[in-house]
């Protein structure tokens, strides 16, 4: 969905590859979106495997290391 409160999603989320994106409130654009993924079976069946990719971007585990390491950079740099 596309919507001016959540313009992060295009970092996450790229149409047609990880996922559809569609504007908000466009029921015509959502039913499309979802004509798609019916017509388009393969396309689909891929788009939820690299989706399922997102998952290790948001690990929270990953994004605490990361954080530690960046105030560990911070700190040595002082």
């Amino acid at each position: 969905l596309d919507t001016p409160y959540c313009r992060e999603i295009y970092t996450l989320i790229k149409d047609k590859e990880n996922g559809l994106l569609v504007e908000r409130g466009n029921a015509k654009a959502v039913y499309e979106g979802m004509k798609y993924m019916i017509e388009h079976l393969a396309e689909a069946d891929e788009m939820g495997r690299k989706a399922v990719e997102i998952e290790k971007v948001l690990d929270s585990e990953k994004i605490a290391k990361q954080w530690e390491d960046y105030l560990l950079m911070l700190c040595n740099k002082n």
